[in-house]
């Protein structure tokens, strides 16, 4: 009798420290588990926060690019804006001596007529 109430104590302290470790584990294995989704959870996030990151500044310096070569056409137009205005200025220039010279010959030609004129009539 006394045996088997010792022998029952001690399964059922067995019993007892048994389930006492297999909660630990249990706890320990689903603790792991909560740790290491969270840590998955934070590289997908992390992950997608760097591509993110990375789609932002590829498009930014796209943007600056842009905005570079526009500043630099914008620059070039208005060299060339202000290179056609000499150029028109040249041109008109050189016509309205073209157009004094015309009347230059005019009036030597009318003169020269009006001296032949005046020495006929001598």
């Amino acid at each position: 009798k006394i045996a088997r109430q010792s022998y029952h104590l001690k399964l059922g302290c067995a019993i007892i420290i048994q389930a006492t470790i297999r909660r630990h584990l249990a706890r320990k294995a689903i603790e792991k588990k909560v740790t290491f989704e969270a840590v998955k959870g934070s590289e997908a996030l992390a992950l997608r926060e760097r591509n993110a990151a990375k789609k932002i500044q590829f498009w930014w310096r796209i943007v600056l690019d842009w905005t570079k070569e526009k500043k630099a056409a914008l620059t070039i137009e208005r060299f060339f804006i202000h290179v056609r205005a000499e150029v028109d200025r040249e041109i008109m220039r050189r016509e309205r001596r073209k157009q004094m010279k015309k009347e230059k010959r005019r009036s030597r030609r009318r003169q020269s007529d009006d001296k032949m004129l005046e020495r006929a009539w001598l």
